[in-house]
């Protein structure tokens, strides 16, 4: 999964680099014109490419029925401790700080500081040349870890001091230092999320793929969130001071789920053989 989140890192990073200097050099016309030209790229390479993958259903062949899980059960998932505060203590607040700051924030932040829309883009860079690099080794790493959950704490700590750090210190470096933190936190704690999740118990009696589904909502709602709670910070505090608070949020999300989550799963409860 770190491999896969590094290869997407490493289009959104060739994006926003050369998208950055198209616009400062040619206009934000070009950027839209090049644009769709690029887009048929992965039209054409799923049809050269994976055109062997492409299997034509046969209308003979028995339908396999879904098990989908109903909403009493997806509550029951949600309402537990361990899956509860994986989300609302690191992937949640770790999607708010993530889109956030680089989505909404940083653009903005750094345009007020003076800087060009080129050193926006080379400060973008910093995030996906460390998912990209640094991903798939903290993946290899965590799988080796038999404790997932201080992987998951530390990439909290490093991510939301990160953003704390603004309230501090300003301008283009200190921009540039948020966001190699919040690189790191990406690489220390996304590539712990997964395989925490599937071992909880709780999990696997409700469907790895299912949960997997609720935690990929989680991270949507995040997202949704990450504009609104940040642009609602720089209304009230300022720029500086609203990163600050997010980066609270996130803090106070990663010591929740450090004081209150179990560190491993604990084994399920296999039934008593019954004597006769």
């Amino acid at each position: 999964m770190s491999n896969v989140v590094a290869g997407l890192f490493a289009g959104q990073l060739a994006g926003g680099a050369v998208g950055a200097m198209l616009m400062e050099q040619l206009g934000f016309r070009a950027v839209f014109g090049v644009g769709v030209v690029v887009l048929l790229a992965p039209l054409a390479g799923v049809l050269l490419l994976m055109r062997h993958y492409i299997e034509v259903p046969n209308a003979r062949a028995p339908r396999l029925r879904r098990a989908n899980a109903g909403l009493v059960e997806t509550l029951r998932l949600l309402s537990t401790r361990d899956f509860g505060l994986l989300l609302l203590g690191s992937v949640i607040p770790f999607s708010i700080a993530q889109v956030g700051l680089l989505s909404f924030a940083l653009p903005l932040y750094l345009e007020a500081e003076g800087a060009a829309a080129s050193s926006i883009g080379r400060v973008l860079m910093i995030y996906g040349l460390c998912v990209i690099y640094l991903g798939p080794l903290m993946g290899r790493l965590a799988d080796r870890s038999r404790i997932k959950k201080r992987w998951i704490v530390a990439g909290g700590l490093i991510g939301s001091l990160g953003l704390l750090s603004l309230h501090f210190y300003s301008g283009l470096t200190a921009a540039s230092l948020a966001v190699l933190a919040l690189a790191l936190a990406s690489c220390l704690a996304g590539a712990s999320h997964a395989p925490y999740l599937l071992a909880l118990p709780q999990v696997q009696q409700y469907g790895a793929g299912s949960a997997m589904s609720v935690m990929r909502a989680a991270d949507k709602l995040g997202q949704m969130a990450g504009p609104l709670v940040v642009g609602m910070m720089f209304g009230t505090v300022g720029m500086g001071s609203g990163l600050a608070v997010t980066g609270i949020i996130y803090l106070a999300g990663t010591l929740a789920f450090l004081l209150f989550a179990r560190a491993s799963a604990p084994p399920i409860a296999e039934p008593a053989p019954s004597g006769r």
